[in-house]
């Protein structure tokens, strides 16, 4: 008689809609078919429930899990790109070790979390002075979407673990596109202005990946005069931005506004684009960035290629470079959604996933967190296999 051997690493995927928060958790609670002490629980919930109630009362249920949370602007799952929901996430691996850490404010005084940052990651079991410990460890963020930290959390991030090589997948949470305020949890503890820090140490295999659905159109910029802090572009080679964009794009002023979602910013390095999203044009004409730029920044104008045909080579390239793929966590901007939306795709690519991935989840987020660099209108993935 043949006996299937035990999975080493499992993740399962539950829902719901719920209005109640506590129904909602014990729903959640009830739907996992593995109940006994995931090493790892992230959760992802629409502004519509309490967050702190909502953190509080998965924890009960898993004291002996890292329990992570966060609000977002819209799920991803099986069914589909959805909202108002909560989606729960555990994932069980006996070669896998998961330590996080919780850096409650970000906006004031960020570098005295450094020392909890580096005891976090030896809690894991990474031993930040040797030479390769990238190659079995990476890290997840959670950061709070609105408050603009992103760049802070990367750049201290960096400067304790020294290692440029160790990977990072993370993305800022969202609210429902409401873009008042944000919460992340680690255990029962939430903040509004800070970061959630997952390490893993892991046998297992596994690859961050970087999807964007754009290319340069052959039109760069440099931007000579921009408000760092701000995230506002002053000028681009020393005129007003919406009179270079429009020309170089050749759509009227005036349909600016209801065009940028089209035509993303990006830096090109080598053979990779790093998207840096338009969000907003004022009323003296200059450009709004979802991330921080530096002045002299040269950057490409983009447009959308064939998104089916992307999403299915990046799929097929990971199902090749991971073996048995069991855990599959999707970081998607806001922007990039409601394109997709827009093209009505959103179902087409979940399809997608269905058929590469036994499980998956994910969430539409108001920023994307790859290595050292903060990105927009991105996909970020983590997959892990056996």
């Amino acid at each position: 008689i043949m006996v299937a051997a035990n999975k080493i690493m499992k993740q399962e995927v539950v829902i719901s809609k719920n209005p109640d928060v506590k129904q909602a958790v014990d729903e959640l609670y009830r739907k996992l078919k593995n109940k006994k002490d995931p090493i790892l629980v992230i959760f992802l919930a629409s502004t519509l429930y309490d967050f702190d109630i909502l953190t509080k009362e998965i924890k009960k249920y898993f004291p002996k899990s890292e329990v992570v949370g966060a609000t977002t602007s819209g799920e991803i799952v099986k069914e589909g790109f959805i909202d108002k929901s909560i989606v729960l996430t555990t994932l069980t691996c006996d070669k896998t070790k998961v330590k996080a850490t919780l850096i409650k404010d970000a906006v004031k005084f960020p570098v005295l979390e450094k020392n909890k940052i580096l005891k976090t990651a030896e809690e894991c079991g990474i031993n930040c002075n040797s030479s390769d410990f990238h190659k079995d460890a990476f890290a997840m963020t959670l950061i709070n979407g609105n408050c603009s930290i992103e760049e802070i959390i990367l750049s201290l991030f960096y400067a304790v673990i020294k290692n440029d090589e160790f990977q990072l997948a993370g993305g800022s949470a969202g609210d429902d596109m409401k873009f008042q305020k944000t919460f992340i949890s680690l255990n029962g503890e939430i903040t509004s202005t800070g970061a959630v820090i997952i390490f893993f140490k892991t046998q297992c295999n596994f690859k961050i990946v970087k999807e964007n659905i754009y290319y340069p159109i052959g039109e760069s910029l440099v931007l000579t005069d921009v408000d760092i802090e701000k995230r506002k572009i002053k000028k681009i080679d020393n005129r007003n931005p919406t009179d270079v964009l429009s020309e170089k794009i050749k759509i009227p002023k005036h349909m600016l506004s209801e065009q940028i979602l089209n035509y993303p910013l990006g830096r090109v390095i080598g053979n990779e684009t790093y998207l840096c999203s338009l969000k907003n044009i004022d009323s003296q004409g200059m450009l709004d960035l979802y991330i921080n730029i530096m002045p002299n920044t040269k950057l490409e104008i983009l447009k959308s290629a064939n998104v089916i045909e992307t999403v299915e080579n990046t799929c097929e390239k990971i199902q090749k470079e991971v073996n048995n793929v069991e855990f599959m966590f999707f970081i998607n901007c806001i922007l990039r959604t409601l394109d997709l939306k827009n093209l009505q795709q959103c179902n087409l690519i979940t399809q997608i996933y269905d058929k590469h991935f036994p499980t998956f989840c994910g969430f539409s987020s108001y920023g994307e967190q790859y290595n050292k660099l903060n990105l927009n209108q991105t996909v970020v993935m983590i997959a892990m296999g056996e």
